[in-house]
């Protein structure tokens, strides 16, 4: 499927530069260039051009004025929605007709070399749904201008071209979708293989646990393991990023819980032990925050270690308060040497503990 994407791109940068090869030879420009708003940023940057470009923007003083280092510079141009003459465009959704660049302020002086030197130019919004996506930019630069039919053929090719680009967003959207879905599949069994299948049935404490993943999958890990007759340990955890790499790190830290747990260590140790065995074994993108509560059942006495994850809730019967219990300290999978703490204390008859 990464092929797939693979290609979407490469046909809608192919879309992109058939758009500013015609945009140029259907008004008589020497060159023209598309620029397209990022989508999360309120910016636009170029990703097309074609024949000869002298930028209508300020270059940087410290520039040299060379063609090749200018035409690197411009190839990697980007401006904020509203910042000089293409960038006012993109964000008014309004074209701009310039016959004479050289008696128009809006349009940058970079050097008195004919290759520096536009003559005309013709700035075109595209608009898609009543929302512009980007700019089509052509010029002159060879001392004529660009006439009033020229402008009309800029704006009638940026209303086709706005539809090409736009189909091309949307099959590229598709292909992405269809990626995330299929890895979405994979992390989906894997999160149902973590889960637990049953809770323990201990004298004197009852257990109940929710999640609701969005989309079937999440990156949250939740666990009730009994070690004892009298004893359980229970966690809840989640792992940073989505999909399968986040899964199989939740699966690694659940086999090791499970490894451990019988241990008579405490919950700071089995901490320590689980962060040991992920550090080193995943990136830093897929760290995870873990919580681990051991339980005894006869005494209600409570150890609580934390690593990064939120604190506990304990609602205690006899006076109807919240009480929470946290440790401050740092994920696991960061540092092999750290050391987690750890905090005690007694539920009792009707006290519930949330984590």
């Amino acid at each position: 499927s990464s092929g797939s994407a693979t290609s979407a791109t490469s046909a809608m940068q192919e879309a992109l530069d058939n758009m500013a090869r015609v945009g140029v030879e259907k008004t008589g420009a020497d060159g023209g260039a598309i620029f397209l708003t990022e989508e999360f940023e309120d910016v636009i940057s170029m990703r097309a051009i074609s024949g000869s470009f002298p930028p209508p923007f300020k270059l940087p003083e410290s520039l040299p004025r060379s063609e090749e280092r200018v035409a690197s510079y411009v190839k990697h141009a980007r401006f904020k929605l509203g910042e000089g003459l293409l960038g006012e465009a993109a964000k008014t959704g309004k074209p701009i007709y310039i016959p004479e660049a050289y008696a128009d302020p809006r349009v940058a002086r970079n050097g008195e070399d004919d290759w520096l030197r536009l003559s005309s130019l013709i700035a075109i919004p595209l608009i898609v749904r009543d929302r512009s996506i980007g700019v089509l930019a052509v010029e002159k630069t060879n001392g004529s201008s660009f006439s009033e039919r020229d402008f009309d053929r800029a704006k009638l090719l940026s209303s086709f071209g706005s539809i090409s680009v736009a189909n091309s967003f949307s099959f590229l959207e598709a292909v992405e979708r269809s990626d995330i879905e299929h890895e979405a599949s994979i992390a989906v069994g894997i999160q149902k293989m973590v889960e637990p299948k049953a809770f323990p049935s201990l004298a004197g404490l009852s257990f109940g646990g929710f999640t609701l993943p969005a989309l079937g999958v999440c990156s949250d890990y939740y666990d009730c393991i009994q070690t004892r007759i009298d004893r359980v340990v229970l966690a809840v955890g989640d792992v940073a990023g989505k999909g399968v790499q986040a899964g199989l790190v939740m699966a690694m830290m659940r086999s090791i819980l499970h490894l451990i747990t019988a241990s008579t260590k405490d919950a700071s140790t089995l901490l320590s032990w689980v962060n040991r065995g992920i550090t080193g074994q995943v990136d830093l993108d897929h760290f995870a925050t873990l919580g681990l509560v051991a339980v005894n059942a006869t005494s209600g006495e409570v150890e609580f270690a934390n690593a990064a994850q939120q604190p506990l809730l304990v609602f205690r019967k006899d006076s109807g308060a919240i009480e929470t219990v946290d440790i401050k300290s740092i994920p696991i999978g960061v540092e092999r040497s750290t050391e987690y703490g750890v905090k005690r204390f007694r539920l009792r008859a009707g006290d519930v503990l949330v984590m």
